[in-house]
């Protein structure tokens, strides 16, 4: 079907991600209308808003005027009480003469009917059919995709629908769970709500049987990995330190160390909160791998916290030693240090995920480590390592350790930091009604300190209406700008900042001639200004836990108090959280609580990122994929894995981001 769209069409759906079949068929509806049970007008009392029903009548009249450069269609009806009531449709092709067609037949309309003692009910572009015997029904609402309109896109999911996808989870393996094509159209078309949460979770199974074959493969079998023995310098350069590591960092380096010296090949995760100090972990065994003439490698998701570690890593290691890969090197540059790479002259790589398309060859790879994990897909993170390199992975994501062996593998070791660096004072956090916090900010700035202040939303305006209370950094920047400059400089951060701006921004904020940085939620991860000490959230009840805990984590990072200020009108009982503990792994199970509250909601739509989620969301689905990969021939696991490498395009390899 996505072949015979337009150009345009296509470019309106790549903005979704979607660039074939397979993904616009998992591009799932964000909930459901449930038009099941008809009603009766003359039973109904309709809220002065209106309210979203489904009711049948018979079509009695169709007319249709201009107006304002618009075409209006007005249906005429009457209820099976003989109610009467009108539905409005504008700029709808074929749609009166479709109505005409159904002069004294029965038809269901569902949408929002209102009341007025002038035009009696009526409704405005209400969803229709003439076929009783399928609707009304369970309506699935999708996500807007623009330049789509609503019908064009229904006809199409509903032609893509018909197609069918081969299954490859064997049918022996797959017990209970429906067979993709029923599982799928499950989700599009359900009957029962049953119906819906049946078919999801089969297609979160096939998401996370890929993940897992991946990893199986990528594994491959266990073997020698390359020992560690000599560790003078690193011991040495772990002394140079200006502060002291914590048990847990100390812990963790010296065991990865043993298990080379055991033979074998490390498969490890690291995880821990935000600011424990996994980035010196990473720098001590990069430095262990180098003085027992190893290469290693790092890769960062973006371009700011690739240039962080760059910076960071000059301080402990000759400069000559490291290259540094981003994806705005110049040819030339790149040229030099793919060659240098190559014959071995420098032991430390770092970059984004411009490494694993230099084309790179390594004279002796030893180590790859791969820092906040959880950006990266499932392809790129095994694209750093060659066969029998010792794996790492980090990750700010505190989970479980025994969710975290069923998310990761059986065969990878979890190291949990949870021991903060000593000195470092706990982020005080408050509540706000928003009516105070530009005065506590205005009292801490004149300390000398920074401030971020983040929203959920970039701009003005929404579609649904469902957002009409929420604060954008547009709106935000310009109060902020009227309310402290020109004492405290204030900029303006979001995802659409070009690339070049974004530097400049940043740069701007690191060397303090920007106070204040207005943000989207870009700064999440991998931001690290020691002089920032104040996180204000605007409309704090719209982010997640984990989302207000790694954005308060971008505070407290050097020797002063941090604050972080929850600005909201509807206190929830996520914010209640944030205030009581900044217990990275109390706060993820908190999450992991309310994320299975039962919202029927459709998955993520992105490749890289949503199979984590999935992972940690649905626990006994991931014991059942694991064992699924765990019987699955290896022709099987490749039929699996390339199925979905090819549904999951954007899990190749693409720019830098912030």
């Amino acid at each position: 079907m996505f072949e015979s769209l337009t150009e345009r069409q296509k470019t309106a759906y790549a903005k979704k991600k979607i660039t074939n079949d397979e993904l616009l068929r998992r591009f799932l509806p964000a909930a459901y209308k449930d038009f099941r049970t008809p009603v009766l007008l003359s039973r109904t009392h309709l809220p002065a808003e209106g309210e979203e029903i489904a009711v049948i009548g018979y079509v009695k009249k169709v007319s249709a005027k201009e107006m304002n450069n618009r075409k209006l269609c007005t249906v005429s009806a009457e209820g099976l009480d003989h109610v009467p009531f009108s539905v409005t449709y504008t700029n709808m092709r074929g749609i009166r003469k479709w109505f005409q067609s159904q002069i004294r037949r029965p038809v269901c309309f569902m949408g929002k009917f209102t009341w007025s003692q002038v035009y009696g009910y009526t409704a405005f572009q209400s969803a229709v059919s003439s076929n009783l015997h399928v609707y009304p029904r369970l309506v699935p609402i999708y996500p807007k995709v623009y330049g789509i309109s609503k019908n064009k896109f229904r006809a199409q999911m509903k032609e893509c629908l018909w197609e069918c996808e081969k299954d490859t989870i064997p049918e022996r393996l797959i017990g209970t769970y429906p067979g993709i094509n029923d599982a799928i159209r499950m989700v599009h078309t359900p009957g029962e709500i049953w119906e819906s949460k049946t078919g999801n979770a089969r297609l979160i199974l096939d998401d996370i049987v890929y993940v897992k074959a991946v990893q199986r493969i990528s594994a491959g079998p266990d073997g020698a990995g390359y020992p560690f023995f000599k560790t003078e310098k690193t011991r040495d350069m772990i002394e140079r330190l200006p502060y002291a590591l914590t048990g847990d960092q100390k812990e963790t380096i010296l065991s990865i160390i043993q298990m080379t010296r055991q033979g074998k090949r490390v498969h490890a995760l690291i995880q821990g909160d935000v600011g424990c100090g996994k980035t010196i972990i990473a720098f001590s065994l990069m430095m262990c791998a180098f003085e027992n003439g190893y290469q290693s490698v790092l890769m960062a998701p973006t371009q700011i916290l690739a240039g962080q570690h760059y910076e960071e890593l000059k301080k402990l290691v000759p400069e000559e030693e490291i290259a540094f890969f981003t994806g705005s090197i110049k040819d030339k540059d790149r040229q030099q240090l793919v060659s240098d790479v190559k014959e071995g002259k420098r032991h430390f790589i770092l970059g984004t995920q411009a490494l694993l398309s230099s084309g790179i060859e390594y004279k002796k790879q030893g180590l790859s480590i791969a820092d906040e994990e959880h950006r990266f897909g499932v392809v790129q993170r095994s694209g750093i390592a060659q066969a029998g390199v010792h794996r790492i992975t980090m990750s700010a994501t505190p989970i479980p350790r025994t969710l975290a062996n069923a998310v990761y593998g059986d065969g990878v070791t979890v190291f949990q930091i949870r021991e903060k660096p000593a000195g470092r004072k706990p982020v005080i956090t408050y509540y706000d009604d928003g009516n105070h916090v530009k005065a506590f900010l205005k009292e801490l700035l004149k300390t000398g300190t920074q401030a971020y202040v983040v929203c959920p939303l970039k701009e003005d305006g929404d579609p649904d209406g469902k957002m009409a209370d929420v604060k954008s950094t547009a709106a935000v920047y310009e109060k902020y700008k009227e309310a402290f400059e020109p004492e405290y400089p204030v900029g303006l951060l979001t995802g659409s900042t070009k690339k070049d701006q974004k530097e400049e921004i940043m740069d701007a904020f690191h060397k303090g001639r920007i106070r204040i940085l207005v943000s989207t939620t870009v700064i999440e991860v991998g931001v690290n200004v020691p002089n920032a000490n104040v996180m204000v959230m605007v409309n704090a009840e719209r982010f997640g836990l984990s989302t207000m805990h790694q954005l308060r984590g971008r505070v407290g990072r050097g020797n002063k108090q941090a604050y972080c200020i929850l600005v909201s009108d509807k206190p929830n009982n996520r914010i209640q959280v944030m205030c009581e503990t900044d217990d990275g792994f109390a706060i993820a199970e908190a999450d992991l609580k309310e994320r299975k509250s039962g919202d029927l909601t459709g998955v993520k739509q992105s490749g890289r990122n949503k199979i984590v989620d999935e992972m940690i969301e649905n626990p006994k689905i991931c014991m059942h994929a694991a064992y699924i990969v765990s019987k699955m021939t290896k022709q099987e696991l490749l039929k699996h894995t390339e199925k979905y490498r090819a549904v999951y395009e954007q899990d190749k390899a693409g720019e830098d981001g912030l």
